[in-house]
């Protein structure tokens, strides 16, 4: 058996950092990024890193390239390089170059398992292993301090903040490529945003360049390099005929603005490290010959880089030819287009004017008819991307240019992010999920169909599923293939090349009812159908949204409007590739673990429900949720509106259907999104609706009479007795994010004013001594009626913030003169483990309340701050105490934890039973769950 070496060894350890965690798992982004200071501690690294001279480059787009011009030029100019990039195409050591080239094998795994075993051997529970990147980080100092390099170029890995890079904390000067969308479930939805993450990297004093930004980025990277005493200088392109003739090592014409940047770069470096001999520069003079040379030698594998296929057969050289770049935004897919258009010419003889560009035939000079050129595009990128954005401006700029793809072909290269080294890429795997795949491929069909003058919504009929010769299944359409593997993929074209034969598609329609619907799709925060709770398991949702097309096209309706259930970029409902019409209603902080921090980042992920030319409604946001909203519209030609909410003196002194003032926000979206789709399915009998004009009266019926359960209803209790109807009362709203809270708190307190005040002429004035949470009403004899007392009956999702909930609901709620007597805590697990009548168990002595203690904390210090007491002191006025079926409920002067629902409803009938004067008005709110929970229980 063959020994395994080090090396390989080292590749397998490699493997093991490698983890399914989303890159954009913030939640310990920043605690992560410190330990890195206690990881150079460990590798004692903190004197050979300060004495390294250092350039430290981000950016969006270019940041690999420039560096690779910065190492090259200097490397001509008699100084060893070390230089550091992200990612690795083939091997691993392409990470790690000296003097331009990758480290050996045996130098690799020396420094490899020096780093390893130190810190396999000094970190712990409290500080982990280094991830993947950081610990390649920690790698590359190691070799570059080992090896005694001149010069370290290290290229940031995402963002520049809280890279890993960014331990560098005197570099000699700092570099900003061209900035961009990249990233942004990370570094933001905005340029702003990005700009703040890249500028990260500026150091106090340190001089700075950058090339020519968007106006948003360019502000911010001054006024932090303001704060810092930067100076920060703006490096013009590369004049080409200061290269005395020569070209770039690297194609394209967007790598002269790179190519500037790092001309800048070089020059401050040699300047501020004492090698004043050959800094005498400027961009319109002459430039050296060790910078012409750097310049025009400069190689980055995986660029703009044209690869005959090697391993076909002799008779064919030349037939298979790879194009390749690794764009990745839709500004780098755009340059890529642009290159790939050139090169094919450039690459091809005169041709055909009266065939199109994707059979372009080459003629000789003795007029023989030579093979057609038909372009192909290989693709995939990360689900984090967006393909909409990227297909669309590579499908734009190469038909500008005249070239057209024939075919498509969708493959996976996830394969590469679980192995290291020579089995990083298997040739078939029978497990591997395509469903990304086939995302992507719905995208370009829709886009091919409709450049062709077809419709969109028909492109899942020209479809079929095949095998090919391994017996993976393949989905292969009029303009796309998909593929199980890379390799598969590549032997595909290597056979359509020998066997020098057209190819013909038969269509196997999979997916067309979906197609046929006409959709009204709708994402927001707040009234989107009055928000839905997510549902805790996803592959959940995503049954329930393919039952509900196969329940639609089963029905044959004629309009299908579908709610989003989370975010809706990713959101199971988007599979939807031709709505109508979508809607995006109010937008605030909700499943900020998932969508963002902030409210740009929250808007970004809202408004990937927009399709290219489809229009789009909206209602006032924030200007920074707005902005975002704008800007991918413009991406996408979407046609976006701001609608006003609905005039309630359009319906003619009849109130909404459903309750509360925001609804007329709601309901004014809502008259937009169904005129739209009146309108675009030709229905013009009553399309023509302006805002101020009457509405027909068919809307007023279906604003009036709508009915939604669980959102602002009152239900008065069904099981109590006959004589004490009406003592119990729940007041239900689903309410989960601060803003929606708000909305709540204003509507019951309205509603139970409302309700105390009916009748009112017949009985005295109250007394404005007592509180609102004990209305006292007397009737005209002077006889004492039923105290109304307010709860509250609460829980939510651990995700959630009880901080931010329960402070809008109280200082609401106490705006109103409304105070609540006791708050009840509850978990409402229950309904996730069963679905149907059997969800309530009536006890569980296993439940875990621990949420519901942390919850009754925040809601006693809140409420003892209220009254000025001290809130350290809540404890002390709790007790614990036994129920009558031995559960364990911690009773404090302010709440309750019960240990069921069924226990805390109990306990609320009994209380209104055993006393005669009480009436109860409970709030039920925090959870949509909790709220369904209640129904079941409160009606018979």
């Amino acid at each position: 058996m063959e020994e395994v070496s080090s090396y390989e060894k080292a590749l397998d350890v490699l493997s093991s950092f490698i983890t399914l965690r989303s890159p954009a798992d913030k939640g310990s982004k920043c605690s992560r990024f410190e330990f890195v200071f206690d990881y150079i501690k460990i590798l004692d690294l903190e004197e050979p890193i300060s004495k390294m001279k250092i350039i430290h480059v981000a950016g969006t787009k270019g940041k690999g390239s420039t560096c690779t011009f910065v190492e090259s030029i200097l490397r001509n100019c008699g100084f060893r390089t070390g230089l550091f990039t992200s990612p690795h195409l083939i091997d691993v050591r392409e990470r790690f170059r000296i003097d331009g080239v990758d480290i050996c094998e045996e130098k690799f795994s020396a420094h490899f398992w020096w780093c390893y075993d130190i810190l396999k051997e000094n970190t712990n529970e409290d500080l982990p292993m280094p991830f993947l990147f950081c610990f390649f980080t920690l790698l590359a100092l190691k070799i570059f301090a080992a090896e005694q390099v001149d010069v370290v170029i290290l290229e940031v890995g995402i963002g520049g903040r809280l890279d890993s890079t960014n331990l560098v904390q005197a570099p000699i000067v700092c570099g900003i490529c061209s900035l961009g969308y990249d990233h942004v479930e990370i570094l933001g939805h905005t340029l702003r945003q990005i700009a703040g993450e890249k500028a990260g990297i500026f150091k106090h004093g340190v001089p700075a360049f950058t090339v020519s930004q968007p106006d948003e980025a360019m502000g911010v990277l001054q006024e932090k390099a303001s704060q810092l005493g930067v100076h920060l200088e703006v490096a013009p392109p590369l004049d080409a005929n200061l290269l005395n003739g020569l070209k770039l090592g690297l194609e394209g014409e967007h790598q002269y603005q790179n190519a500037g940047l790092a001309v800048a770069l070089c020059y401050t470096w040699l300047h501020r490290t004492g090698h004043l001999e050959i800094t005498n520069l400027e961009q319109t003079s002459s430039l050296p010959e060790s910078f012409i040379k750097g310049l025009t030698t400069a190689n980055l594998q995986g660029r703009a880089q044209i690869v005959p296929d090697q391993h076909i057969d002799i008779e064919s050289p030349g037939d298979l030819v790879f194009y390749l770049d690794g764009a990745h935004t839709s500004e780098s897919m755009e340059i890529c287009a642009r290159w790939f258009s050139i090169a094919i010419k450039e690459d091809s003889q005169p041709q055909d004017n009266f065939r199109a560009s994707h059979e372009l035939v080459q003629m000789p000079p003795d007029e023989r008819s030579r093979k057609n050129s038909i372009q192909m595009l290989l693709f995939n990128c990360m689900s984090v991307r967006d393909p909409q954005l990227l297909l669309l401006r590579l499908i734009k700029t190469c038909a500008n240019h005249g070239v057209h793809f024939k075919k498509a072909l969708f493959v996976p290269n996830m394969m590469a992010f679980f192995k290291f080294g020579s089995h990083a890429l298997p040739p078939t795997d029978s497990q591997v999920d395509l469903s990304w795949q086939f995302t992507l491929q719905r995208e370009w069909e829709s886009l091919m169909q409709g450049n062709k003058g077809g419709d969109a919504k028909s492109t899942d009929g020209i479809c079929e599923e095949v095998k090919d010769d391994s017996e993976l299944s393949t989905k292969s359409c009029e303009n796309s293939m998909v593929f199980s593997s890379l390799p598969l993929a590549i032997k595909w074209l290597r056979d359509s090349v020998k066997q020098n034969q057209s190819i013909r598609f038969q269509i196997l329609d999979l997916e067309e009812p979906i197609s046929k619907l006409k959709i009204i799709h709708v994402a927001g925060t707040k009234g989107k159908e009055n928000t839905n709770d997510d549902v805790p398991m996803p592959t959940f949702f995503r049954f329930i949204t393919l039952l509900a097309f196969k329940i639609f096209t089963a029905e044959q309706v004629d309009v299908a409007i579908l709610e989003v259930g989370l975010g809706g970029r990713f959101d199971s409902t988007n599979v939807v590739q031709a709505p109508i019409v979508c809607g995006i209603s109010s937008l605030g902080y909700d499943h900020m673990e998932i969508l963002g921090n902030t409210i740009g980042e929250i808007a970004g992920e809202k408004a990937g429900i927009f399709k290219h030319g489809v229009p789009a409604f909206t209602v006032s946001q924030p200007d920074e949720a707005m902005r975002v909203l704008e800007e991918k519209a413009s991406q996408l030609d979407v046609h976006l509106q701001v609608v006003p909410p609905l005039d309630a003196n359009l319906l003619n002194g009849i109130k909404l259907g459903l309750e509360g003032e925001h609804q007329y926000l709601n309901a004014g979206l809502a008259v937009a999104l169904c005129s739209t789709w009146l309108q675009r399915t030709g229905h013009l009998e009553v399309a023509n609706l302006q805002q101020n004009s009457p509405l027909p009266e068919q809307f007023i019926k279906g604003l009036t009479t709508a009915s939604l359960q669980g959102r602002a209803q009152i239900v008065p209790d069904q099981h109590i007795d006959i004589e004490r109807s009406g003592d119990l009362v729940f007041y239900l709203d689903g309410a989960h994010s601060p803003e929606s809270m708000e909305v709540c708190a204003r509507w019951f307190s309205l509603a139970i004013k409302e309700d105390s005040q009916q009748q009112t002429l017949n009985y005295q004035p109250q007394d404005d001594t007592r509180s609102s949470n004990e209305l006292i009403q007397r009737d005209s004899g002077g006889r004492s009626r039923k105290n109304s007392t307010q709860i509250l009956l609460f829980n939510c999702m651990s995700v959630r913030d009880p901080q931010l909930l329960l402070p809008r609901l109280l200082k609401t709620c106490a705006s109103h003169g409304v105070h609540f007597k006791k708050a009840l805590l509850v978990p409402n697990i229950s309904v996730y483990h069963k679905v149907g009548s059997h969800a309530l168990s009536s006890t569980d002595s296993q439940v875990d309340l621990s949420w519901q203690f942390t919850i009754q904390r925040v809601w006693e210090n809140l409420v003892q701050g209220n009254k000025g007491v001290d809130a350290q002191s809540m404890d002390a006025v709790c007790e614990e105490v036994k129920d009558d079926t031995e559960l364990c409920v911690k009773n404090c002067a302010n709440s309750a934890v019960f240990s069921s629902l069924p226990i805390a409803i109990k306990w609320l009938r009994d209380y209104v039973q055993q006393n005669q004067s009480v009436r109860f008005q409970v709030l039920v709110t925090g959870s949509i769950h909790l709220v369904g929970d209640v129904l079941k229980l409160a009606k018979k």
